[in-house]
């Protein structure tokens, strides 16, 4: 099992991401724009950051259900984590990813949990193979 989604906070609302849950779409080393939002406009697919009390590293997930509780999940895992959040714990939603001096738009809610789930099944594939989406391996291979 890979370890958690880590990341060191840089500055206000901008955290280095250091760990493998969120595969391929944060890698270790990416830059994170973090917004504070109000926790009823969180919607599911949304990335959030947050710590747990005790804690020392904040984690990155995705909400992948909000009622009654606030569960998330990594989109490289199977299943969504075994505890809830609460809400003064969330420190925000991740709204811009930068990589190699690239900004990007990190969407939110259902189409951006489908497009994690894509990710998902896209990086299992083998990128030495000519065939069998072996070309759409290589675009998010490491």
């Amino acid at each position: 099992m890979d370890r958690d989604t880590a990341t060191h906070s840089i500055s206000d609302g901008l955290f280095r991401y250091d760990g493998t849950s969120m595969w391929p779409l944060f890698k270790p080393g990416d830059l994170l724009g973090v917004q504070s939002v109000p926790v009823n406009e969180l919607k599911v697919g949304d990335c959030i950051v947050y710590r747990k009390a005790g804690d020392r590293a904040f984690t990155v997930h995705r909400v992948c259900a909000l009622h009654p509780d606030i569960y998330t999940k990594g989109d490289r895992r199977p299943c969504r984590d075994d505890h809830s959040v609460a809400p003064a714990d969330i420190k925000g939603r991740v709204d811009t990813r930068v990589r190699h001096g690239r900004r990007t738009r990190v969407r939110g809610g259902r189409l951006a949990a489908l497009q994690g789930r894509i990710l998902q099944l896209a990086s299992r594939l083998d990128p030495d193979r000519p065939a069998r989406l072996g070309w759409l391996a290589r675009q998010v291979r490491w």
